[in-house]
């Protein structure tokens, strides 16, 4: 049983014309669960709780261009994504080098936000996903040891309803607070992962990974709105070009064990941005991301395991000029500390 939680401390700063605005500087502390439990046969089994998606963005109190009531329908206030995915296991051991897995996965979207200063938006949805994954270890071999690994999640399309509420921008249309139905969905990636580590020296190991991420799916976002007097600000529909593309996402870490029951790991990760200058928005103004992660190990005992680890995340500056809204344009820049700790039980 391994249990823990991920501090996530990022900011997100928007310069134009000499000036700096700053979002919302947030702190979040995202828990994460895994449990496996080995049978006495070729089988095993496991469950997971994490958050693999989503933060928040909140420009409403920074004062940019784009965060007041004059960029009326324009504007960016409030961006928010929380889910939460359970996932559960079944893995199936072939042979002594070669094991294949499947599961299934439930995303819960708890809640979406996407505020302007014309319509505040929240809703939540849910979706189902599958997973399959290979594991092969060739560890009989005296001159080259490694384990290979190849796994894949499905998309997740997960369908959202909620409220829009006319914001401030609309009071001179007599709208604000005035309350409307809203429906939309979106379509999570498809991720292929491939991995490999082997040791350098008997306590020194290397992997090395690369994740395809399918964010072609997410093009664009589709609000359908019921009928109410919003329509008059709204309309019955509305969508928000989006229009990402997949990308790859490169890994390498060292784990370096230098006592019985402690170890020192570090690692780099570079995740390009699948977002492109024409349909960018501060709403998720992405950037090309470097990691540089730190963490230590400790077995306390035979059954008790305690893990910490850092990151440092830095995102390219990028500088809008070719943005399809004026207002838009301008450098973003970000970049993020996240602490994590786990605890894990060997039963």
């Amino acid at each position: 049983v391994q249990f823990g939680a991920n501090f996530i401390s990022p900011t997100n700063d928007y310069t134009l014309n000499g000036t700096t605005y700053q979002a919302e500087r947030q702190q979040f502390v995202i828990p994460h669960l895994y449990v496996n439990y080995q049978m006495d046969s070729p089988w095993a089994f496991g469950f997971s709780v994490n958050a693999p998606f989503g933060l928040t963005t909140d420009w409403s109190k920074s004062a940019a261009p784009f965060s007041l009531i004059t960029a009326g329908g324009d504007s960016v206030t409030l961006s928010t994504i929380e889910a939460v995915a359970s996932n559960v296991n079944a893995a199936y051991q072939l042979d002594e080098d070669l094991s294949l897995a499947v599961g299934l996965s439930y995303y819960d979207m708890r809640k979406v936000n996407l505020d302007s200063q014309a319509v505040w938006i929240e809703g939540s949805g849910d979706g189902t996903s599958m997973n399959a994954a290979l594991l092969y270890k060739n560890e009989d071999s005296d001159a080259f040891q490694y384990q290979l690994g190849l796994s894949y999640r499905g998309q997740v399309k997960v369908n959202i309803d909620g409220t829009a509420v006319g914001g401030p921008a609309l009071a001179g249309f007599n709208l604000t607070g005035v309350k409307s139905d809203v429906s939309t969905s979106m379509i999570l990636p498809d991720v292929w992962s491939m991995g490999i580590s082997f040791a350098l020296m008997p306590d020194l190991t290397l992997a090395i990974q690369a994740d395809r991420v399918n964010w072609a799916t997410f093009d664009q976002i589709d609000l359908a709105f019921a009928a109410s007097p919003l329509n008059g600000a709204t309309g019955t529909s509305s969508q928000v070009p989006e229009n990402w593309s997949a990308t790859t996402t490169y890994r390498v870490g060292v784990l370096w064990q230098y006592a019985v029951n402690q170890r020192v790991l570090a690692g780099y990760v570079f995740d390009p941005t699948p977002t492109n200058d024409a349909d960018l928005s501060p709403r998720l103004p992405g950037a090309d991301r470097s990691l540089l992660t730190l963490g230590y190990g400790y077995d306390w005992s035979d059954k008790v395991t305690i893990d910490v680890a850092y990151a440092y995340v830095q995102l390219e500056d990028r500088n809008v000029t070719a943005a399809n809204k004026a207002l838009y344009h301008g450098l973003y820049a970000a970049s993020a500390q996240l602490l994590l700790a786990t605890w894990s039980y060997q039963y």
